[in-house]
């Protein structure tokens, strides 16, 4: 072989290498699904997004590039980007007032409008400055506008604000129930409750429903108690377990137990 076959042979070798390299080099800028790789500058965006650090974005929202890319927004500070801007804005239910986010329903110095406060000693409450009260207590209207009460014991607002009792009834541990005047005691009636007197009434003899017998009625028994006994009208006198005229009975004549003798008859409460 003379040297000038030798030139040739080694020239189209180093061409054969050279179009290898170049093959290997353009598959390392494609990935498996024949697409342009993440990072390759080739990389193109739909409309309206923008490519930032190898990402398309959409800049007229994104916080950590609004606007262009890697300008962010200050979370810390409630800002969020919309068109572009960095802007302060509130999660419901708060609202911007100034460079805070406040609850209107319930801040007292943003009480249902930016910069509203309640004067001392009143409270927001659904956006509306109230009356503020001691534990145990609520503000309810009146007359003279609101006022702190017992919702436990006031007759004029019992279990709530406005709820009145009738008359003859109190509010107790609120609820409306009835109140008896000393001396009398409250008893379940009938299915509904009054006021009896336990001393005398037959139905409630000393005791919310002690009924007395047939023929006995309810009487005191002076130390504060009652119980149910015989009792007798028309002028008679009550003798034993019986009621009878001493007037005419000769065997109680002008008293129990008096006897008239002989035969005699008892007139006038005398024997004869």
């Amino acid at each position: 072989m003379n040297w000038r076959w030798a030139f040739f042979l080694a020239s189209g070798a180093l061409a054969g290498a050279t179009a290898l390299l170049s093959a290997c080099n353009s598959d390392e800028k494609t990935n498996n699904n024949n697409q342009p790789d993440a990072t390759s500058p080739a990389i193109s965006c739909m409309q309206g997004l923008t490519l930032c650090n190898g990402m398309c974005v959409d800049t007229a929202r994104d916080r950590a590039n609004c606007g262009e890319c890697n300008l962010a927004c200050n979370t810390k500070a409630a800002e969020v980007c919309q068109m572009g801007q960095c802007v302060f804005a509130c999660s419901a239910p708060a609202t911007k007032c100034g460079s805070d986010c406040f609850d209107l329903s319930s801040d007292p110095g943003n009480c249902g409008a930016c910069g509203k406060k309640c004067d001392q000693g009143f409270v927001c409450s659904d956006g509306g400055c109230s009356v503020t009260c001691m534990n145990g207590l609520n503000a309810c209207d009146s007359d003279a506008g609101l006022r702190c009460t017992n919702l436990q014991t006031d007759d004029r607002n019992c279990g709530q604000c406005g709820t009145k009792c009738d008359p003859g009834y109190l509010c107790d541990q609120g609820s409306c129930a009835l109140s008896c005047q000393p001396g009398l005691s409250k008893c379940t009636v009938d299915g509904g409750e009054r006021c009896v007197d336990l001393s005398n009434d037959s139905n409630n003899c000393g005791a919310c429903g002690k009924t007395c017998p047939m023929g006995t009625f309810c009487t005191s028994n002076g130390d504060g108690g009652a119980s149910c006994g015989l009792q007798c009208f028309g002028g008679t006198t009550k003798c034993g377990n019986k009621c009878v005229d001493t007037a005419i009975d000769p065997n109680n004549c002008s008293g129990c137990g008096i006897v008239c003798d002989g035969g005699t008859k008892c007139s006038n409460g005398m024997c004869q």
